[in-house]
């Protein structure tokens, strides 16, 4: 059986498709649950960091789940620092979202061009 059908798109367009979607929101109201996806390890602040983030805070996925059907809706990467809020921007970083059953990924980086901006499959 073939899986869904799978589009990959510049960070702009991810970002508006996940927060159109309302997933984080939606998590935050109660429709949604967030559940740890894979390995939570600490987080190292980078050198010389203007704004650290607390010792004790844990960095990892998030996977965001329809709790009515099990389905994940969306995977995300979030700071969680010791006191249950979200670090760095105050908001998940989308990797993965599911949306009317197509699969929208993040364009890799060496998929773009020293502009930013998607090239055609044979790099031009």
């Amino acid at each position: 059986m073939p899986g869904p059908p799978v589009i990959r798109c510049l960070e702009a367009e991810f970002r508006e498709r996940f927060n159109g979607a309302r997933y984080w929101d939606r998590t935050l109201a109660g429709e949604f649950v967030s559940r740890p996806f894979g390995r939570q390890s600490v987080y190292q602040n980078p050198e010389g960091s203007e704004h650290p983030e607390p010792e004790g805070t844990l960095s990892g996925l998030i996977s965001i789940i329809d709790p009515t059907t099990d389905h994940e809706m969306a995977r995300a990467h979030r700071l969680l620092r010791p006191d249950g809020t979200i670090g760095a921007s105050g908001l998940p970083d989308p990797k993965i979202v599911w949306i009317d059953g197509v699969l929208y990924l993040q364009m890799r980086k060496r998929d773009r061009g020293a502009s930013g901006l998607a090239e055609d499959a044979q790099g031009q």
